[in-house]
């Protein structure tokens, strides 16, 4: 039993979902060491088992990776910036849900993810062959699987095997809630002008803020009306592609 736990445990099938976890479980239960089994024994574990579901840590890990992945093919410029450290906004969907995640992170340095709720994890990716990666999560080092095709990607780790995919670039279904109420920066520029403050209530059309780029100024508007719960960045600062600027929480219908 032993052997086998430990087989299956080390064992990452990428890109597809098994039942691997499920047997894992079932090795783990204490009637199955015991053994204190019944023919009627399988049925009545599973009625209150549920498969695992990505976490905070698994989130952030797959975020990182992501980031830097698509950063690699720069080589030693990978997530380097004139500025320090650098800002991008990330809407990752794992598990079934959307999560809306802020990173930052510099050249050679642990990637801050940051959630909606505030909360944040350092991830540093310290080696990847492509498939085995060992990360430092809070400074606790592990090593996880992953695979990625561009956008999308499968990670195992902490025991749960399950996709992901990179939303950010794609465009916001109008009926996707909070969503589409996060103003990201998309260029290069100088923030000149912040007409808004956490707790403010605004219409849609209204003016958020503006920014300086290529000597022109570009005018950003509520996408929705509701109440604008973060502001990214202040008046007369450098941002960059990626940066939330402005997340407002939508009006209930």
């Amino acid at each position: 039993r032993a052997r086998l736990l430990g087989a299956l445990a080390g064992t990452s099938v990428l890109g597809l979902r098994t039942n691997r976890d499920y047997l894992v479980a079932c090795l783990r239960a204490p009637d199955f060491a015991t053994p204190a089994l019944s023919t009627g024994w399988l049925e009545r574990a599973s009625r209150d088992w549920t498969a695992p579901a990505p976490q905070a840590a698994w989130i952030a890990i797959a975020a990182a990776l992501r980031l830097r992945r698509s950063s690699g093919g720069y080589g030693p410029f990978a997530c380097w910036s004139s500025v320090g450290r650098r800002e991008s906004h990330m809407r990752l969907e794992a598990g079934g849900r959307t999560h809306l995640l802020r990173l930052a992170y510099g050249q050679d340095a642990p990637i801050d993810v940051v959630f909606e709720d505030g909360s944040r994890i350092a991830v540093a990716v310290l080696h990847d062959s492509g498939h085995a990666v060992d990360v430092s999560v809070d400074g606790i080092r592990r090593t996880v699987s992953a695979s990625l095709l561009g956008a999308r990607g499968w990670l195992d780790a902490d025991g749960v095997s399950d996709g992901f995919a990179d939303l950010t670039d794609l465009p916001r279904d109008a009926s996707a809630g909070a969503a589409g109420g996060s103003v990201v920066c998309r260029m290069h520029g100088l923030l000149a002008t912040l007409a808004v403050s956490p707790g403010q209530r605004v219409e849609r059309g209204a003016f958020l803020l503006s920014i300086e780029a290529m000597k022109m100024e570009h005018r950003f508007e509520a996408p929705v009306a509701g109440t604008v719960v973060e502001v990214g960045a202040a008046a007369g600062t450098q941002v960059s592609p990626g940066r939330l600027l402005v997340r407002i929480e939508p009006d209930t219908a």
